[in-house]
């Protein structure tokens, strides 16, 4: 299986480093009380509106 490293930026400056094992430029957002997030199969969820940029690199 492969696993994805993602480093995202947000608006406000923060960062947030993870690894998944989901591409999550492929995944869909779903509506979680308004928000539009993505989420991840490790339950990570992100709200797609803060995201300045997203960098995803693929291991094998």
């Amino acid at each position: 299986m492969k696993k994805y490293e993602v480093k995202v930026t947000f608006y406000n400056g923060q960062r947030y480093d993870f690894e998944t094992n989901s591409d999550v430029r492929s995944l869909k957002p779903i509506d979680i009380n308004g928000a539009r997030m993505i989420m991840t199969e490790e339950e990570v969820a992100i709200n797609i509106i803060h995201i300045k940029d997203m960098k995803v690199i693929e291991r094998t």
